[in-house]
């Protein structure tokens, strides 16, 4: 028999990046098997976290459709004036609002 570590609240919430709270909650909701009791504390087997973990990923990637991979959008920027450029605009604009 091979040994295996429990797992608590704290520990699980960790493993997921979520707060003990949302454990909790998702215990309460069904959507997260339950724990076992210990000596007035909540742990989970390990081993049986992860097969539960296993069939859950692999049941959700089958429900899931294939999706055709998304092209990324290029933005087009045109090229940048320099300084002495910018300044000659900004001139001619400011003669041509003079002139009419």
């Amino acid at each position: 028999m091979q040994p295996f570590n429990l797992l608590s609240t704290a520990d699980v919430a960790a493993m997921f990046g979520v707060c003990e709270r949302t454990v909790r909650n998702n215990v309460e909701s069904g959507d997260f098997p339950r724990p076992t009791k210990l000596l007035g504390k909540n742990f989970w087997h390990s081993g049986l976290l992860y097969e539960w973990l296993d069939q859950t990923m692999r049941e959700g990637a089958s429900e899931q459709p294939l999706q055709q991979p998304i092209e990324p959008k290029i933005r087009v920027t045109k090229e940048k004036q320099s300084a002495t450029e910018r300044v000659k605009a900004s001139q001619a604009r400011n003669l041509a609002k003079i002139a009419a």
